[in-house]
């Protein structure tokens, strides 16, 4: 998960990608064996080989949405973005600031290295809505976007937030000119 993770970056285009799609799945997990207090579990797996699995978390409340994204071999670099956040109420113009301090077992020379830890100081702002089309079909979404900056730079985060699905398409650009674009493609939901 850390900096051991292996994984290789190819070109756009190229049909030989080992993670053709990855899946979130809520975790229905009973209070007493849950890892994260006050907070969802979260699992992601990627196929086609059902080769990486981790749990994480989100939080969802009343007053916020905050979402942590995949994060194991090359998503390892998504540590050092803003990590998908909005919150209540929803309106264009809105703006709030975060921040959170990683470990330096994120680093990577592809995203930046650093000694000790990084504090990332997060920028949000809800600039607009539109209907954005997908794969399930047009959804009704406010942007987001966002920046977190750092001693080793700024990253930047443009979400797509349903109030029906959530956070339904991300679009980070990350240090080094890297582009990491994830979006939905399917939504199910399945009784407990």
């Amino acid at each position: 998960m850390f900096a051991g993770s292996e994984f290789q970056l190819v070109p756009i285009g190229t049909d030989s990608l080992n993670v053709d799609k990855i899946y979130m799945t809520v975790q229905a997990v009973s209070e007493d064996k849950r890892s994260n207090e006050n907070q969802t579990q979260l699992s992601y797996s990627q196929l086609p080989a059902l080769e990486s699995y981790h749990m994480t978390s989100l939080v969802e409340n009343s007053n916020n949405i905050w979402l942590h994204p995949i994060r194991v071999g090359f998503f390892n670099s998504l540590e050092t973005c803003p990590f998908p956040f909005v919150k209540n109420p929803l309106k264009i113009g809105s703006e709030w600031n975060d921040a959170m301090k990683i470990g330096q077992g994120w680093r990577n020379e592809k995203w930046g290295v650093w000694e000790g830890s990084l504090i990332l100081n997060y920028n949000y702002k809800i600039t607009n809505k539109e209907i954005l089309k997908t794969e399930i079909g047009e959804i009704d979404c406010y942007i987001i976007e966002s920046s977190a900056s750092s001693s080793i730079g700024t990253t930047k985060l443009k979400s797509y937030f349903s109030e029906i699905y959530g956070f339904v398409r991300y679009e980070y650009e990350l240090l080094n000119d890297l582009k990491v674009n994830l979006w939905i493609i399917d939504y199910k939901t399945i009784p407990n």
